[in-house]
């Protein structure tokens, strides 16, 4: 693909590589120094904070994306500099309001999975990362919008995961013992580092959008962000009831391998989600502009080319994943057969593009939550039913159920709309 969106792809996907690498090493290196505990226990806390983080910012990442082109076209800087600031002041308070809960929630889930001590602090540390992950989504929105997506696309994952994993490290290779508290700890700390730089660089973009007028709208739609938000909301929040099943009915242990498993599928997911996030700003602004054909035509190359990217990582995952997840430890090859049917799962999810992007930037947003409440509700109903007998494998079959399901369904509301009947982006938000 050539012109900017290449080029978006192209920075979006090296990043989130980057990204990806240090967190396996770090995954790695938890496996290394705690076992499979103690990454279930990691995985479990990092879950929970991400899907309160993304509930709290309550989809005004999103609507910052969508909105920034419209808002511009009108020649108002001024107002998306008032609406990117209320909605920093949202996830603020929204995001506080967040990690208190899973502070609190946090003890419970401990008596859930029968996890007591060293392991539930892991989970209870994590709770600072519900505000600063939902500021810094907030934020990142407006840099990518505007263009800056180098700097938004390193926050995002690849900063703060490397010092946590080079923290680990150190202590690993000076011989001495790394506490369970220290995994949470240095996250954290690399995590407050990426929210400081993109709050100073959303803050020198947006400074100067006053403008003449002394009245400045700023379009904080919560309403329509949770119905634009709703469907990645549920779908992490099946994945998180799924993982907490698993560690409650099958223990840590076995929560641990299976995250591994889906930890390297989340390679697949990478190629998706970091299209996906560069391709939204372009398919926003074709469908502005009533470009179907522009609209359909980015979904569909996304998915061709994500396919060739994740080919050769199929087919290892199909072919050896014993050997890939035993690079992690001996007690980690149990779950060769649940890697199989995750990277299936993955590769179909590549392979059809962007789709609920799309539906989402075309004003569909509630095809998209229509859809995912049946495919999450699917995921977790088939999760509780075969773990029980299957254990992590259960599992695995229930996220690729809703794998499917969801991006069959999404292709074909996809299919079905055309500008003249769907209607404006800024109708479908009234």
């Amino acid at each position: 693909m050539k012109g900017r969106i290449g080029i978006d792809l192209a920075i979006g996907l090296g990043l989130r590589g980057l990204g990806a690498v240090s967190g396996f090493v770090l995954l790695w290196l938890i496996a290394q120094t705690n076992g499979a505990q103690a990454v279930g226990a990691y995985q479990l806390g990092l879950t929970t904070a991400t899907v309160l983080a993304v509930i709290a910012l309550a989809g005004q990442d999103i609507l910052i994306i969508r909105q920034a082109p419209q808002i511009i076209h009108k020649g108002s800087l001024a107002d998306l500099r008032a609406t990117y600031f209320a909605g920093r002041l949202w996830a603020l308070g929204a995001g506080s309001v967040g990690a208190l809960v899973m502070l609190a929630g946090a003890y419970v889930a401990a008596d859930v999975i029968g996890q007591s001590g060293e392991w539930s602090v892991i989970v209870l540390a994590f709770f600072p990362a519900v505000m600063m992950l939902a500021l810094l989504r907030h934020s990142n929105a407006l840099l990518r919008s505007q263009g800056s997506v180098l700097i938004s696309q390193s926050l995002e994952g690849v900063l703060y995961t490397s010092i946590a994993a080079a923290i680990v490290a150190a202590l690993w290779l000076a011989g001495s013992t790394v506490a369970p508290i220290t995994l949470p700890l240095a996250y954290l700390g690399g995590l407050a580092l990426a929210l400081a730089i993109s709050l100073i660089a959303s803050q020198k973009l947006a400074s100067p959008w006053t403008g003449n007028s002394p009245r400045q709208k700023a379009k904080l739609d919560l309403a329509t962000g949770l119905r634009v938000t709703g469907a990645p909301i549920l779908m992490m929040s099946g994945e998180w009831l799924t993982l907490l099943a698993l560690g409650a009915l099958a223990g840590l242990s076995e929560a641990g391998v299976y995250r591994t498993a889906f930890m390297i599928c989340m390679l697949f997911q990478l190629v998706n989600a970091s299209f996906a996030t560069m391709a939204g700003p372009h398919i926003a602004k074709a469908s502005a502009v009533d470009d179907r054909a522009g609209v359909m035509g980015i979904t569909w190359k996304v998915g061709l080319i994500g396919l060739v990217l994740v080919a050769p990582l199929a087919a290892l995952c199909l072919i050896v994943p014993g050997f890939l997840l035993g690079l992690f430890g001996e007690e980690f090859v149990a779950g060769a057969l649940t890697l199989q049917l995750l990277a299936a799962a993955q590769t179909v999810n590549v392979v059809f593009g962007p789709v609920g992007t799309a539906l989402i930037m075309v004003g569909r947003e509630r095809q998209v939550l229509a859809i995912e409440i049946v495919a999450s509700s699917i995921a977790v109903l088939l999760a509780l039913v075969l773990i029980p007998q299957l254990g992590m494998v259960g599992a695995a079959i229930g996220f690729a159920s809703a794998t499917v399901l969801r991006n069959t369904a999404s292709r074909i509301a996809l299919n079905f709309w055309h500008p003249d009947t769907a209607g404006s982006v800024g109708t479908a938000e009234a």
